[in-house]
């Protein structure tokens, strides 16, 4: 995953974690099994229903990505809405072919306080970044 690439811990709710990433299942790719305590119950608790977490060193939010394939984007708006306090990126990954209906549901009203710090992901971007990240980190240098 580009979170661990990229030094992050990863956290995935436990209906998924026999789901297959890369031809494993997310249990042998998460590095943290348990949702770290990193505020209020009832917020962790929200967060523990995203479906991938990235976590800082201070085990703080970093990212959160919802991944809708085929359910509602609303839905994964109103978690980010709730969790707008936190200064974590908030991302919403689909197919190219949702991206309006992405732009639609979060050009609503009731989505102004987080509009601008959601973004969408489609998954050929996010399969071109993995394989960039993952050559990048076994260089020798960058650029």
């Amino acid at each position: 995953m580009v979170g661990n690439l990229g030094g992050f811990s990863l956290y995935f709710p436990t209906p998924d974690k026999n789901r297959l990433c890369l031809e494993k299942p997310l249990a042998q790719i998460q590095t943290l099994h348990e949702l770290p305590p990193f505020s209020y119950e009832e917020i962790t608790r929200r967060v523990a229903t995203i479906d991938v977490s990235w976590f800082n060193e201070r085990h703080m939010p970093h990212s959160l990505f919802e991944v809708e394939h085929s359910t509602d984007i609303q839905n994964s708006l109103l978690k980010f809405t709730d969790l707008q306090d936190f200064s974590a990126r908030m991302v919403i990954v689909a197919s190219p072919a949702r991206r309006r209906e992405f732009q639609t549901k979060v050009s609503r009203h009731a989505f102004r306080e987080i509009a601008l710090r959601v973004s969408f992901y489609d998954y050929e971007t996010l399969a071109r970044d993995f394989e960039y990240e993952a050559v990048r980190t076994k260089a020798d240098f960058s650029l």
